[in-house]
């Protein structure tokens, strides 16, 4: 099957002349091992036992390999990511190392390769990447400052954008069948919740019911600032005997190791006198299609229901969702913020802003309908 070229690759064409290791992160099944190949000199899958046989029989054979080497789920041996850490340090040429990895290891003793390797989110397939759309305007451009006329037309749907919101933007699941990709989300998310929290971190789940509760709180509150006590309340409904805030930690930082959560921050600027800012972060899923799977929500052929698991609609509140995606990898030396005025009608999902110079935003008044409003 011939490559089909991310977002992320525009990124990768600019780091690349000039850094030495990149490692691209993100939920497995995202796209990170193609991109990774099609660029790779050298690959070393990692998950492959008579790979990582070789590599512990010899741990620096490789380095000198044709780059740029792609070492592949690299954190089934940790090591591997203080290897090319060192390599840096000795003076490797740019482009020499991508690493790709779904999972943050566990108790493996790694140093952070702060200065050394730069780490890129992949996320998955916007609605450009997905050939639904051309783009007519880049959020890229704006910021700059030209002057490129704000202008353009799409023929989707609100019901086309809930049917891609449910087909997901993983690659190898969105162009299934809607019982199969239904089924496949599933697996995923089981194998995740289990298997990989053992074969990645080392991390036994005694009950992964539990933890498959806590992920469908935090995409119930998709798009929201709710706190840890409602998410909490989400987790255990019924359950007289809550757990402490620090097991409810360890829940969020498991999902947050295998990529599984991408909060979008508060902005809270510093020095410029705006007061009352929301200071709490935006929860969003790496897909929204997990959401709906974790809460069982389907589209039924009509977006006109109500949401089982709380007030208002569903897919309004993941749709912003939708736009992380879309943004965040066509802004590379852009951040994104959330940004929600306390005490005021006024929030922003999305918040672009440049190390210097003026924001854009996509804004709106209450993130709800009410009475006559579309």
């Amino acid at each position: 099957m011939a490559y089909m070229r991310r977002l992320i690759d525009d990124e990768l064409d600019v780091l690349m002349p000039d850094l030495a290791a990149i490692a691209l992160d993100g939920p497995k099944g995202v796209g990170k091992t193609a991109t990774g190949l099609e660029r790779a000199g050298t690959v070393l899958r990692v998950d492959q036992p008579e790979t990582a046989i070789m590599l512990e029989g010899d741990p620096y054979s490789w380095i000198g390999r044709r780059p740029p080497i792609l070492v592949d789920e690299w954190q089934r041996l940790p090591w591997t990511w203080d290897t090319v850490r060192r390599a840096v340090d000795d003076g490797a040429a740019p482009g020499t190392f991508l690493l790709a990895g779904s999972a943050t290891p566990g108790n493996a003793r790694t140093h952070s390769g702060a200065g050394r390797i730069v780490s890129l989110r992949m996320r998955p397939m916007s609605l450009p990447e997905r050939c639904l759309v051309q783009p007519a305007v880049s959020l890229a451009e704006l910021l700059t400052g030209s002057h490129t006329p704000v202008e353009g037309a799409c023929d989707l749907k609100l019901a086309d954008y809930v049917r891609e919101i449910e087909s997901s933007g993983f690659p190898g699941i969105r162009s299934l069948g809607n019982r199969a990709r239904r089924v496949q989300l599933e697996s995923y998310l089981t194998r995740a919740l289990s298997r990989d929290l053992a074969e990645e971190r080392g991390i036994q789940v005694r009950r992964p019911a539990t933890l498959r509760a806590w992920a469908a709180a935090y995409a119930h509150a998709s798009s929201s600032t709710s706190t840890w006590e409602n998410i909490r309340r989400d987790a255990t409904p019924g359950d007289g005997d809550h757990p402490t805030k620090a097991t409810a930690i360890n829940y969020r930082d498991w999902l947050t190791s295998l990529w599984l959560l991408d909060p979008v921050p508060p902005w809270l600027p510093i020095g410029t006198g705006i007061r009352n800012l929301g200071r709490s972060e935006k929860h969003q899923l790496a897909d929204p299609a997990l959401a709906a799977q974790l809460l069982r929500v389907r589209e039924v052929g009509s977006v006109n229901f109500d949401w089982p698991h709380g007030d208002g609609l569903f897919w309004p509140h993941v749709y912003p969702e939708t736009g992380l995606t879309e943004s965040s990898h066509s802004l590379a030396p852009t951040s994104m913020w959330g940004f929600e005025a306390c005490g005021h009608d006024l929030e922003r999902e999305l918040f672009p802003h440049r190390a210097a110079g003026c924001p854009g935003c996509r804004h709106h008044r209450s993130c709800r309908p009410g009475p006559g409003r579309p």
